[in-house]
């Protein structure tokens, strides 16, 4: 699960907070402080409390806790009701979810027996978005589809657009990307056409945070600067608070960590002037990460620890997931082995709490019924169609004995038609719920391959670092070095939405070159790289060898070809020749002797030769001005 994307759900409480202009609420407090008694002016103080609810949420609840003194708000229902809407959504201002969702859950229980559908379908989505907040993701998902089934029937634009980008964040955390852009775009249109400004404010901020997952870094800002200017325009200081955090992500993810600096540290004082306890360990786990990046390793522990403070109102799993990665990488870069692994423990444990295979397979079937439904209930409109067409030919042919007889016939035959129909359907159903399911898995499988790699690696990275043995140091460096190899495989396998079985190799080994370089901290002023690299997917039982070969072709390149600070060139090909691929490495560094290389025995030579074999390939070394390694090999399977 992406670390950043639970963010997305802060932004979609924004789309049902209404702005109030500050006159407004000026005149209302005017009416607060004059001599009337409170019976009096209870209208207007519950009208200052809804003012108030989502900029200064204390203050509000203040104002139910007083109208709550009144005999009315005591006995008649309907205000009880108002009084815990108001303090439901200060609540969830606070960040205080557990507390929040109690009251909506009562309040829903309220309109349920008025049968007032549209509050249902709001309390409904209030308390899908904070139990997925809390890694609660069935009761999430379940909240979250009766809340748009309510909208979709008696909604307006601006209600539908809400539930439709509440739907979309959700697949965007299920990593259904396509169906998560869908449902952004249709949400956009709805809010333009409902010339809501606020609504669009918050889908062009989840568009901007998606694209920075898709690495579209262009498209990212541009919907990010919309977003700005529209809660500039709205003077809404938490659409700020999150624009100035979002914006400090962007640049982040670009590399400009001292800009990501400057928008976190925005981001943190506006939302320490709102009160939002979530908000706030937002941008901490923001500043700990950017630390972390930055090498400021105590700041970064600072800022972690930070976000455990007000755990025990809000309750994300998902804030601590982050908060204890951080911690884990900042002590193992300090040197506290015994601090790292105890905060790699709780990270490893929360996670799988959030990303448990049984309750991954359940939101599956779940959505699998939610696409039923809809579909089932445009099957239900036709047929009523249908229903009301063949009693206008009943009586039609009322008196004609021949006439209904022969109707009763075809009615039969139709009968018969549509329960084989329905019964093709039902198992086109399955088939098509099974494949998503083995989808599911398979994507979780790599997932979590990926993951012990991670650990693997992690793991040997400590144990080197007590080691005084240069060679024996080395030589698990290296094997960390092929364990990364792998772990990127199974990385792009998990990140795919469609293609579950193979990898692109252009994307892979631009990937895992970026990742060499970095490792021997090498810069493209000393080495330049030049990659020719054919536009083919290859299943990973292929390009396993194949990585771990060019694995061990490219770290020598980096640690020999080129000693006493001398700058060069490698250069990587791979190109398809009737049935076979030609990989060809080449480097202008000071050249080798094979024989020299042969007679070694090196481990790293052993397991080219072992692998070559695996691919039925035969190579050859050239160690002339530089050093060129050539071999063409024709086990190997491309996917599709």
């Amino acid at each position: 699960m992406s670390p950043r994307i639970f963010i997305y759900f802060v932004v979609s409480f924004l789309v049902y907070s209404p702005i109030w202009a500050d006159n407004k609420i000026d005149s209302l407090q005017l009416i607060l402080e004059n001599n009337q008694s409170l019976s009096d002016k209870h209208e207007s103080v519950l009208e200052l409390a809804v003012a108030l609810n989502w900029k200064k949420p204390i203050r509000a609840m203040e104002l139910t806790d007083t109208l709550r003194t009144l005999a009315q708000y005591q006995t008649d229902s309907s205000l009880i009701v108002a009084l815990n809407d108001i303090d439901a959504k200060a609540l969830r201002g606070k960040g205080n979810f557990d507390d929040a969702i109690t009251m909506y859950t009562s309040n829903f229980e309220f309109y349920n027996r008025r049968l007032d559908s549209v509050n249902m379908a709001r309390c409904a989505g209030q308390i899908g978005i904070m139990n997925t907040f809390n890694g609660k993701m069935l009761e999430g998902q379940k909240w979250l589809l009766t809340s748009h089934d309510i909208y979709q029937k008696v909604g307006s634009a601006k209600e539908k657009a809400g539930s439709n980008n509440s739907l979309a964040i959700f697949y965007m955390d299920m990593d259904q990307r396509t169906k998560g852009f869908e449902r952004y775009h249709i949400a956009l249109e709805e809010y333009k056409i409902a010339e809501d400004l606020l609504g669009q404010a918050n889908v062009n901020a989840n568009l901007g945070l998606a694209y920075i997952e898709d690495k579209e870094f262009e498209k990212a800002e541009i919907h990010l600067m919309e977003q700005g200017r529209l809660d500039t325009l709205l003077d809404s200081q938490w659409g700020l608070g999150f624009y100035h955090d979002f914006m400090g992500f962007l640049r982040k993810e670009q590399g400009r960590l001292d800009e990501a600096k400057t928008f976190y540290i925005k981001a943190l004082t506006i939302r320490e002037g709102l009160s939002s306890h979530y908000n706030i360990a937002e941008s901490r786990n923001s500043l700990a990460s950017l630390f972390y990046e930055m090498e400021k390793f105590q700041d970064a522990i600072s800022n972690a620890k930070k976000v455990f403070e007000d755990q025990d109102k809000s309750k994300s799993l998902n804030q601590q997931s982050r908060a204890y990665e951080t911690l884990a990488k900042s002590y193992e870069a300090m040197g506290d082995n015994y601090q790292a692994l105890k905060s790699y423990k709780e990270f490893k444990m929360i996670s799988d709490s959030i990303l448990n295979r049984d309750m991954l397979d359940q939101i599956t079937e779940k959505d699998a019924r939610f696409i039923k439904a809809e579909q089932d209930n445009e099957i239900a409109l036709l047929n009523a169609k249908n229903a009301a067409n063949e009693k206008v030919l009943m009586a039609q042919k009322n008196g004609l004995i021949i006439g209904g007889a022969a109707l009763l016939l075809i009615s039969i035959l139709s009968f018969f038609l549509w329960r084989l129909y329905q019964k093709v359907k039902l198992q086109n159903i399955m088939i098509s719920s099974t494949l998503e399911d083995k989808k599911m898995l398979l994507r979780e499988i790599h997932h979590r391959v990926k993951n012990n790699l991670q650990i693997i690696s992690s793991l040997l990275n400590l144990q080197s670092r007590n080691i005084k043995d240069e060679k024996v140091a080395e030589a698990i460096n290296e094997g960390k070095s092929r364990v990364r190899s792998m772990a990127l495989i199974h990385q792009d396998l998990y990140q795919q939405e469609d293609n579950l079985l193979g990898v692109s190799v252009k994307s892979y080994l631009q990937k895992l070159c970026n990742e060499l370089f970095t490792t021997y901290h090498v810069g493209q002023d000393k080495i330049d790289l030049g990659l020719d690299i054919a536009d083919i997917d290859l299943e990973v039982e292929s390009l396993v060898p194949l990585g771990l070969i060019l694995n061990e072709l490219i770290t020598n390149c980096i640690k020999y070809a080129f000693p006493n600070k001398r700058t060069g060139k490698i250069d990587i090909s791979l190109k398809e020749d009737h049935g076979a691929l030609i990989l060809r490495v080449a480097d202008d560094g000071i050249g080798m002797d094979y024989n020299s290389i042969s007679k070694q025995k090196s481990f790293g030579h052993f397991l080219i030769q072992t692998l070559s074999k695996q691919l039925q390939g035969k190579y050859d070394f050239h160690g002339e001005n530089g050093t060129v390694f050539e071999m063409r090999f024709s086990k190997f399977k491309m996917v599709g």
